[in-house]
């Protein structure tokens, strides 16, 4: 399998799956936790035995990191140099509790050269990944889509690009 490293490496519709997970514990919400003001659907055993819950949720700021460690373990895709850009979209869909084991789902959508960036010599595009992170179950904790800015390769002609793809 050769690596997906650069902007033209990608097409549309490229799919990865991140063959392991990550289990959260409460050890990680209560360091969370630590850094503000949790909320007592993160902290509160109490409160959560009267809730809708069935445990502590998982923060969504977990949720999100470990979103991006799992894109160290898709199989084939290996970013050089890529500059986050943004998520659009985001939804945390499900909760997640302590004990799930979450997984990382990613698909090429969109892919375009920035017009500003040609005007400068800058050798990178836009890419944007439609995420989901689901847990053990198959349940979608998360969704969102995932824009960064990657490199061209050293053979990439970017002018010999459709001109609707520059934006």
């Amino acid at each position: 399998m050769e690596l997906k490293q650069y902007f033209d490496d990608f097409e549309l519709g490229d799919t990865a799956a991140s063959p392991a997970g990550r289990t959260v514990t409460e050890t990680d919400i209560f360091r969370t936790a630590g850094y503000r003001h949790g909320g007592q659907v993160h902290v509160d055993r109490e409160y959560i035995k009267n809730s809708e819950f069935d445990d502590f949720l998982v923060q969504n700021t977990i949720l999100i990191s470990i979103s991006s460690a799992l894109w160290n373990n898709l199989p084939g895709w290996d970013y050089k140099a890529p500059v986050a850009y943004g998520r659009d979209g985001m939804r945390f869909v499900n909760p997640a509790y302590p004990g799930d084991t979450l997984y990382l789902e990613a698909e090429v959508v969109d892919k375009r050269i920035r017009e500003k960036d040609l005007e400068v010599d800058r050798d990178r595009g836009l890419i944007t990944i439609h995420e989901e992170l689901l847990n053990q179950n198959d349940d979608v904790v998360l969704v969102n889509d995932h824009l960064s800015l990657l490199p061209f390769s050293a053979d990439f002609d970017p002018q010999g690009w459709k001109r609707r793809d520059i934006v």
